[in-house]
């Protein structure tokens, strides 16, 4: 995983409780978690016994990274957006 620090988690779960998960989490054909970090930390926070999922099979190694930084960029965009720059 490349992010260091997981900050908004709490604000996060309270979105999460309100609205429910808008994005699912994204594994791969091992379970292992290509994107959505926060959110999976913002759930098990709430202690959600199930949550939706995305399940990517048979990625190579280049096609997870490729992935992992549209999901940044998207994340980025919109953060972007809302904070009105």
């Amino acid at each position: 995983r490349y992010r260091k620090e997981f900050k908004g988690i709490e604000q996060l779960a309270q979105s999460i409780s309100q609205v429910g998960l808008i994005h699912p989490l994204v594994i791969d054909e091992n379970n292992v978690l290509i994107a959505g970090e926060r959110r999976y930390r913002a759930c098990k926070q709430l202690n959600l016994e199930e949550v939706e999922v995305r399940y990517l099979k048979e990625l190579q190694d280049i096609e997870k990274s490729i992935s992992i930084c549209q999901h940044k960029y998207q994340n980025h965009r919109l953060t972007l957006m809302l904070q009105g720059n």
